[in-house]
């Protein structure tokens, strides 16, 4: 596997970069070589986090939306795949990698979960042990890296509703 990484500077926006990641497979049964590319445009992050966020609720959705599709990846937290925390790290660009870390990020809102607002983080399980967190869009929305079986992905909370939420600043 040859994994290739290229960075553009948006001469517009210069706090904006254009990150382009080229996977090329060649296989030894056969001369036959695969090639996938996937770009984000993103704010870097500022802090020593791995993720392309800045840590904004709009920056971290928008580089969200960026990787639908992106397999689910139990442990993964790069384009590569995702796990949900490993989405919400990448996202966000904080260094709180567990969905357990990442409970801890605020205080926990039980109330209207299904209107939890853009950008807040949905968690699913108890308040001291939460299984799964996905990312708020707003009006019952979430983005989420769900299982094993699916990509990430934009859901309806109506048939997975959240048990309580906290909002990032």
């Amino acid at each position: 596997n040859v994994t290739t990484l290229a960075a553009t500077t948006n001469t517009a926006a210069p706090t904006q970069t254009t990150y382009a990641a080229t996977e090329a497979v060649a296989t030894p049964q056969s001369n036959t070589t695969v090639q996938s590319t996937a770009a984000v445009t993103a704010t870097p992050a500022t802090s020593t986090a791995a993720g392309q966020g800045n840590g904004s609720t709009a920056n971290a959705v928008a580089v969200a939306q960026a990787q639908i599709g992106t397999p689910y990846v139990w442990g993964g937290n790069k384009p590569g795949g995702f796990d949900c925390s490993g989405l919400v790290q990448y996202c966000y660009g904080i260094p709180q990698r567990t969905t357990y870390e990442q409970q801890a990020l605020g205080p926990h809102i039980h109330d209207n979960v299904l209107n939890a607002p853009y950008g807040a983080l949905i968690f699913y399980g108890s308040d001291d042990a939460p299984y799964h967190v996905a990312i708020s869009l707003g009006d019952g929305q979430i983005i989420q890296a769900p299982n094993e079986n699916e990509t990430v992905k934009i859901t309806d909370q109506q048939y997975f509703p959240g048990n309580y939420y906290v909002v990032m600043h």
